[in-house]
């Protein structure tokens, strides 16, 4: 059971890493997959509006007129000259073959050039196709202040001027508007009368199934640019499916489905998609006019609800997307690696832990490993929430962006109200005739409309724009008088009318009046309850009405300005009534006007920033404007904010866009605003999503980097903790087990090591007192000792074959007798030193030392004639070395023979063991004989010459008997031969 937790541990320890990586690639993966799903739903959702958005051509015709004369009014001086050096027929040379090129039905631009400087040059330049135009536009003259024709009886190009017609034949197209415009002269002329004095902007002449679209451009009386198109080919339906046709989107489909066409119509997309065409057309036919959302052959179909206005439905095929392949490639081959190397892992553990089998795994490395792998284990577990971290991230990111643009946006609008309010104020502010007459330098003497000027002049002046669309000036005893701002002569003009709003309200101001001073005159035959029943429908204010009553209400608004507002869809006006003082008392009331308060937008804060621009929107739809920038540069800067701000324009709604591209987001946002009748978009440039999980992963390897970095340390560090003492213990260890018996190890551990230490250190003491005393024992001792128990060594006694050794110094009484004693011992010292070099070389054993006499055994089973030069070799070497260390001669004898070997002492005393028996004795005498002789030698018996060496030769002595030994022995002295001996 033990076994099997163990092995459910590792199981789940080793193959976490694989896992968890495993599982962090599919949450990157889906998020992926989510975040292009989102993008590609928005630029779908961008293209169905466009599409929906689309307008009949026509009104793109008129609106790039516009632009045209968006450029030519921008300076009047800058007009004037370029009439005079011909830079404005180069322009319009530039311009309007562009225009006439890009729209796809018959279109005719006359540009009538009349200049102030010689008005009797006339200029007309045709473009396009040959509709007839020239027949009115030739005809056209100068015109007086008071005369609204423009279209006289004479052609003028008859007399003089010059007519450029780049005009191209038509026969078909100039056929039908020839025939059409013969039997429509007389309206044709009215309606270019018309739109000459402004009062319109375009006329649409049907009649007979064609249609004919008629527009005139007035551009400081100096450049008249008439416009005739025959639009009754093209219609809305065909400009949708134009843009849809066009093949800018090839990732995803868009289609629509028109009532006046049988089959729906599919973008280049489909094509090469059939299954999915045939099976959405069958689809198509079963809906009915709600919006659908459903999926068909791998795709993601959207289906807009129908429009009544435009006669059809919208509808959409995403695609279902799919991971990159080639990023899939790689995290398999990561997931793999680490796989094989968990594989692996667990094989090695499983054998080594369960089955007990393997290599042996080094505590040096396994533990440093484990701790390593401990600390990066929560690296690998917490794999999985990274891609929470990251999205977080993004997500929080995109929000500050969102926040940031939205706080930015509406800053703009406060800023625009705050200045608007700054506006009525200013003009709150004149509120006396006095103030009035200061500011202006006029003497007020009954002369209203002289003021007016005057004041308005003075307040454009001062403040560089022209603040206030007209003011009018209202007394109980004088005529309505006013001024208005004439925008083609950039000028303030006296007018004899009032308009709708303040006659509106005149009436009621005069009541007013009447009622401060007191007069009670009845004006025409209104009573004091018809104004309260006025008051309370025109200013809907029955909750005062009903708390303070008519009249407290009435003494309120005597003494207070009265802010009215009319907005229509792209027009804000307010107008402001003032009550005015004179000598300091209630005299008159000024209506103050601000309409399309362009004035008071926050142009300071306004940018074209490509990382954060913030723009504003005004004009109708057929001529829109981005305020304080060129159009052209923010098309070509900002094609996005563009898009939706002129989307949110003309819908008058707010529009949020977000793009996802490569390296960068782009989060877009557009709405009308709340105090004028611009509207404000901007846009916030973010990081795409891979670039910034990138870019954070970069930010962050350092602090993972340290962290893995950290834990490898404290790995390392815990490793060694248990590590040290261990390697210190073996050292230790293997020290002892090579004779090094001082080997101690530290004891500063603060747990078991330290007990592990100090019982190892009391060992290595025991071992080393047991080493010292070594010495004092002989090898054949230790060897019955490690073989044997005490009680049984005394009874080990056999027969062994020996080779004994005897060695004594020659003259040793005598040196004993003249020398000190430790002359004596230091002899001694050198002959034992001698005898364990030659043990050391040759073998044998130092049985026991008697005096200045050393026994040495070489014991063996059966006689060895190598064994016996072996103890020839030895006697020599102690020979030599005594003589060359001390200058002494020793005497040696040898023999060998059957003895018997056991271990003397009894079983608490000290052990030794030795031989004992005749070959002993026989050597102790031979040794004697040899110490007779004053220069020494090696007196062998007969038994040793079987093994006696080439070098050396044996001379047998004259003698057949020695003492203690009753039967005759042979002894031989042993000498080296001479080389020359030897070579012979």
């Amino acid at each position: 059971m033990r076994k099997v937790f163990l092995l459910l541990m590792m199981i789940l320890t080793i193959f976490l890493p694989p896992v968890s990586v495993y599982m962090a690639f599919k949450s990157a993966e889906n998020l992926q997959l989510n975040e292009n799903r989102n993008a590609l739903f928005a630029r779908v959702s961008s293209q169905l509006q466009q599409l929906d958005r689309s307008m009949d051509p026509s009104e793109l015709l008129i609106r790039e007129i516009t632009r045209i004369r968006e450029i030519l009014t921008a300076s009047p001086a800058l007009l004037e000259k370029s009439i005079a050096d011909g830079s404005l027929e180069r322009l319009l040379n530039e311009k309007i073959p562009r225009v006439v090129s890009e729209i796809e039905f018959p279109v005719q631009i006359d540009c009538l050039i009349r200049p102030l400087h010689d008005p009797a040059n006339y200029k007309l330049i045709s473009y396009g196709d040959n509709l007839g135009l020239s027949l009115f536009s030739r005809k056209a003259i100068e015109v007086s202040a008071n005369d609204i024709s423009i279209i006289g009886t004479i052609d003028r190009f008859k007399e003089q001027g010059q007519h450029i017609d780049f005009a191209r034949f038509n026969s078909s197209a100039t056929q039908r508007t020839g025939m059409m415009i013969q039997k429509l002269q007389p309206l044709m002329t009215n309606c270019i009368n018309e739109l000459y004095a402004g009062n319109i902007n375009k006329f649409v002449l049907r009649d007979n199934g064609m249609c004919l679209l008629l527009s005139l451009e007035n551009i400081r009386k100096q450049l008249l640019i008439f416009i005739l198109a025959e639009t009754n080919d093209m219609t809305l339906h065909k400009a949708i499916m134009q843009k849809m046709r066009a093949p800018e989107q090839t990732d995803f489909g868009v289609g629509t489905v028109l009532d006046n066409l049988e089959n729906p119509v599919f973008s280049e997309y489909f094509a090469g998609h059939p299954e999915l065409k045939k099976q959405l057309s069958r689809r198509l036919g079963l809906s009915n006019e709600n919006p659908v959302h459903l999926k068909l052959a791998d795709h993601e179909i959207i289906i807009n609800a129908h429009d009544k206005r435009k006669g059809g439905r919208l509808f959409a095929a995403i695609p279902n997307l799919k991971a990159n392949t080639q990023e899939k490639k790689s995290q398999h081959l990561l997931i793999v690696t680490l796989f094989l190397f968990s594989c692996m892992a667990f094989k090695i553990l499983v054998e080594k832990i369960i089955f007990d089998r393997g290599p042996d795994l080094s505590i040096k490395v396994l533990l440093p490993a484990t701790f390593l792998f401990l600390v990066i284990q929560p690296v690998f577990a917490a794999a999985s929430l990274f891609v929470d971290f990251f999205d977080s991230s993004y997500a929080n990111e995109k929000s500050r962006a969102s926040e940031k643009l939205t706080s930015d946006l509406r800053n703009i609008d406060l800023a625009t109200r705050d200045k608007f309010r700054n506006i009525l104020n200013l003009a709150r502010g004149y509120d006396s005739i006095e103030k009035i007459s200061a500011f202006s330098s006029t003497e007020y003497k009954d002369n209203e409309y002289e003021l007016c000027l005057a004041l308005l002049n003075n307040v454009k002046k001062e403040h560089g724009v022209e603040l206030f669309s007209s003011l009018w000036f209202s007394t109980s005893d004088r005529p309505f008088a006013g001024a208005i701002w004439n925008p083609r002569d950039r000028i303030y003009e006296q007018v004899k009318f009032d308009d709708p709003v303040t006659q509106y309200f005149h009436q009621r101001f005069l009541e007013i009046l009447d009622e401060t001073l007191e007069h009670r005159t009845v004006r025409n035959h209104e009573s004091s309850r018809k104004l309260d029943k006025e008051i309370k429908s025109e200013f809907s204010r029955d909750f005062f009405l009903k708390i303070l009553g008519s009249e407290s209400f009435y003494r309120f608004r005597q003494n207070s300005s009265i802010l009215l507002g009319l907005n229509t869809k792209f027009k804000k006006s307010v107008a402001v009534a003032n009550p005015v003082s004179f000598r300091g008392k209630p005299f008159a009331y000024t209506v103050w006007n601000v309409t399309d308060n362009r004035h008071s937008i926050a142009a300071h804060l306004l940018t074209l920033d490509p990382l954060a621009p913030r723009l504003a929107f005004e004009g109708t739809e057929h001529k829109v404007a981005c305020y304080h920038f060129d159009r052209e540069q923010v098309v070509a800067s900002q094609p996005e904010l563009f898009r939706i701000g002129l989307l949110a324009h003309l819908s008058r709604t707010r529009i949020n866009s977000r793009i996802e591209q490569q390296q960068n987001t782009i989060i877009s946002e557009a709405f009308p605003s709340n105090y004028s009748h611009f509207t404000i978009t901007g846009s916030e440039i973010l990081k795409s999503y891979q670039l910034f999980c990138r870019e954070l992963a970069a930010r962050n390897i350092l602090n993972l980097s340290a962290i893995l970095l950290t834990g490898l340390i404290l790995a390392f560090a815990g490793a060694l903790y248990f590590t040290a003492p261990l390697r210190e213990l073996t050292r230790a260890a293997y020290g002892i087990a090579g004779g090094d018996f001082s080997c101690r190890i530290t004891r500063n551990h603060p747990d078991e090591f330290a007990a592990i230490g100090n019982a190892f250190n009391r060992m290595a003491t025991g071992l080393d007192e047991g080493q010292r005393l070594k010495s004092f024992v002989s090898d054949s001792v230790r060897r019955e000792v490690a073989s044997a128990d005490e009680s049984e060594i005394s009874e080990r006694a056999c027969t062994r074959q020996a080779t004994i050794i005897f060695s004594a110094i020659c003259g040793f009484a005598e040196f004993q007798k003249t020398h000190k004693a430790g002359e004596v011992f230091e002899l001694l010292q050198q002959h034992l030193q001698a005898a364990d070099l030659a043990v050391r070389e040759f073998g044998g054993e130092i049985d026991k030392m008697i005096e200045d006499k050393i026994m040495i055994v070489f014991e063996h089973d059966e006689p060895s004639p190598e064994i016996s030069g072996l103890a020839i070799n030895f006697a020599d070497s102690i020979s030599a070395l005594m003589k060359k260390n001390t200058g002494k001669a020793v005497g040696i004898g040898v023999n060998t023979g059957t003895t018997v070997a056991g271990v003397m002492g009894a079983v608490n005393a000290r052990l030794s063991r030795t031989v004992v028996g005749d070959p002993v004795n026989l050597a102790a005498r031979l040794a004697s004989l040899a110490t007779q002789r004053p220069e020494g030698g090696i007196v062998a018996s007969q038994q040793i010459l079987a093994g006696l060496p080439e070098s050396f030769k044996a001379d047998k002595l004259p003698i057949n008997k020695v003492k203690g030994k009753t039967q005759a022995v042979e002894a031989y002295l042993l000498q080296k031969t001479d080389v020359s001996e030897q070579i012979s």
